[in-house]
């Protein structure tokens, strides 16, 4: 595989003599190893090179034979295609080449390719998307999203090519950044056309007008990430024309804050009072915390993060006092509840709500608070994944009847054609709210993964129900 250089995603700011020195020399080493015939060598300083010439052709010439000799067949193939598509200017080659690599989950050969046409045709949008693509599964998201907010600069709708059992067309109100439900799975292309518009920049770029739909799903799903986005998706929802599911204004009130407020009142449900700390305030986090009357321990994560990116659990003021100090940015705080069950073990579960109905898609099992279905190893361990079998085939039976009224009282409250919410279990039997959203993943596992796979006509039971909601509002 190519060693990449995605460090950066603009033209390195040094295009002085240095850089050619550099690569001169680079180049002349490698001709020195290809020489000996020390082709595997020689490959290295020859990709090294390309970082200072990126557009060169002539070195991935060079670097194909390398590749041919060391015997890396497909890499050498990579490299000739690049040679001939800087050669003729054609960026959307270069982005074929990323993508036969990103098929493969080789996302930092993906990335390679993908940053060379970025810098091919930096006024293509799909170069930049691209890329955004790329690092966002390198989990460089900051810079991720820098690439889609130019790809969408460029151009702010983009349009699904048209299958023969295409059963609609679905006009997909989204954001540049992170912050929109992930529909690969739930919308495939070949049932659902999609027109995927990036609303807060109005419409800009070759297609200067939006093509007829049938629906419109707002996948705008962050109230805290996607402000403007859910403000500009709120002014067109009058005048769509067509039935809209996931309508903006219910997605501002699944906010971490503001939660409490819309499922208060709930039989059977908890969750934690919590409070947003702005550091710009001029109260210090401790103080913060003692102001919304919270006990600790306390947990605090910043506004807009998910997956634990930046949990915290403070167990006292001078903990909190340590952890506000330098620059922090927004900050939910909310009091930590111990979710332990009995066998001292934490629990967490997932249930996605189609049109209001709940159907279970995950359960995690750990020893760990911070816990994601990721990291809580249920692969090892045959006991969790059939405990979570029993939960995915009669969630009310594993629940209890008591706890299952109340997740699907929760549905209810959020009032969203699709969503979902993370929860636990605790001793007294409530149920545990930990986030209730319209941005919850929903993906079938690799047919070849034989401990997981078990999960797959759960997970297509959630497909189907999505299908047939979208035909019950074109009906």
């Amino acid at each position: 595989m190519l060693i990449p250089d995605t460090a950066g995603i603009a033209e390195p700011q040094d295009t002085s003599a240095h850089l050619d020195d550099v690569a001169s020399r680079l180049i002349v080493q490698a001709q020195a190893l290809l020489k000996a015939g020390q082709t595997e060598e020689a490959i290295k300083p020859l990709q090294q090179a390309t970082v200072a010439r990126p557009l060169e052709p002539g070195l991935y010439e060079v670097l194909a034979k390398a590749m041919q000799a060391a015997g890396h067949e497909a890499d050498a193939t990579a490299a000739r295609l690049a040679a001939r598509a800087i050669r003729e200017r054609a960026a959307g080659d270069l982005i074929a080449i990323g993508t036969s690599y990103a098929r493969h989950k080789q996302w930092d050969a993906a990335g390679y390719w993908f940053l060379r046409a970025v810098l091919l045709d930096p006024d293509m949008a799909d170069t930049h998307l691209h890329m955004g693509i790329a690092l966002h599964e390198l989990g460089r998201d900051d810079e991720s999203e820098i690439c889609a907010r130019n790809a969408c600069m460029r151009q702010s709708i983009f349009i699904d090519q048209v299958w023969p059992m295409q059963r609609r067309s679905v006009l997909v109100l989204c954001t540049s950044g992170h912050d929109n439900v992930p529909l690969q799975f739930l919308m495939p292309t070949p049932t659902s056309r999609q027109i995927r518009w990036t609303i807060e920049f109005g419409i800009v770029g070759p297609v200067r007008e939006l093509p007829p739909y049938d629906l419109v799903f707002n996948a705008i799903g962050d109230a805290d990430r996607a402000p403007q986005g859910l403000e500009a998706a709120a002014r067109f929802v009058p005048a769509a024309g067509k039935p809209v599911l996931n309508p903006p204004d219910r997605i501002l009130r699944t906010s971490r804050d503001q939660i409490p407020a819309l499922l208060a009142g709930l039989d059977g449900v908890y969750i934690p009072p919590t409070a947003r700390w702005n550091p710009g305030a001029n109260t210090d986090l401790a103080e913060a915390i003692a102001s919304a009357g919270l006990q600790y321990p306390v947990t605090v994560r910043p506004v807009g993060k998910h997956g634990g990116t930046g949990l915290q659990r403070l167990d006292s003021a001078p903990q909190a006092q340590e952890a506000g100090r330098g620059e922090p940015g927004e900050m939910y705080l909310s009091r930590y509840c111990d979710y332990r069950s009995a066998d001292g073990f934490f629990r967490k579960y997932r249930v996605v709500f189609v049109d209001r109905e709940p159907l279970p898609y995950h359960l995690a099992i750990g020893e760990n608070w911070v816990l994601h279905y990721v990291t809580a190893d249920m692969r090892s361990h045959a006991w969790k994944t059939e405990e979570e079998r029993r939960f995915l085939d009669a969630p009310q039976a594993a629940l209890g009847a008591a706890a299952w009224a109340a997740v699907r009282e929760i549905g209810e409250r959020l009032d969203l054609d699709y969503c979902g919410v993370d929860f636990s279990l605790l001793p007294d039997g409530r149920v545990l709210v930990f986030e209730a959203n319209a941005t919850m993943l929903v993906h079938p596992e690799n047919g070849d993964d034989a401990v997981l796979c078990f999960k797959n006509p759960y997970v297509q039971r959630i497909f189907d129900a999505f299908e047939s909601m979208l035909a019950r509002r074109m009906a």
